[in-house]
């Protein structure tokens, strides 16, 4: 997706949340789409007879001090609601996963419904061995998978977000 898409964007976050999430939510993945550096992001759209009916977004994540991990977020994801319970998000969450994999990429974290995410191997128990730069307010929405072969051990692995993540509200 483009700067070029941000007005359709905004009406699938719109029509996917409340009035006063999709404000918030939509902020996330506006600072996404706009920014320059694209390698530290992956923000795909679904279109239905031309239209932007779902988004999603996936960030890199630095963890400190291990620089041979790689991981990213998924945040945030919305599908319309005219156009939700046809697979759009599972779509969506799929080739980002494909696009990643291939990268290279060892992890995906992502915070949100167990049973939902867990459908894709979403995971609480890994999700422990990554801490969160803020306090959740839920911790058993905090997941993650794993996308490559890295032996992660029994260790705790403490990232930072790009800044549009970085949002204590978010968490």
């Amino acid at each position: 997706m483009t700067t070029d898409d941000l007005i359709e964007v905004e009406q699938v976050f719109t029509h996917a949340f409340s009035v006063e999430e999709a404000s918030a939510i939509y902020q996330i993945i506006r600072a996404s789409i706009s920014n320059n550096t694209p390698d530290s992001r992956l923000c795909l759209g679904y279109e239905k007879q031309t239209n932007i009916v779902g988004a999603i977004a996936f960030t890199s994540v630095v963890f400190e001090p291990d620089e041979d991990l790689t991981g990213y977020i998924l945040a945030p994801l919305a599908v319309h609601s005219d156009y939700q319970q046809q697979g759009i998000g599972t779509k969506l969450i799929e080739f980002g996963l494909a696009h990643l994999i291939a990268q290279g990429v060892d992890v995906l974290l992502v915070y949100g419904d167990p049973e939902y995410y867990g459908r894709f191997g979403f995971d609480v128990e890994l999700g422990r061995h990554f801490r969160p730069p803020y306090t959740l307010e839920y911790e058993l929405g905090w997941q993650a998978k794993q996308l490559g072969t890295l032996d992660l051990g029994d260790r705790i692995y403490p990232f930072r977000c790009v800044d549009e993540l970085s949002d204590p509200s978010f968490w």
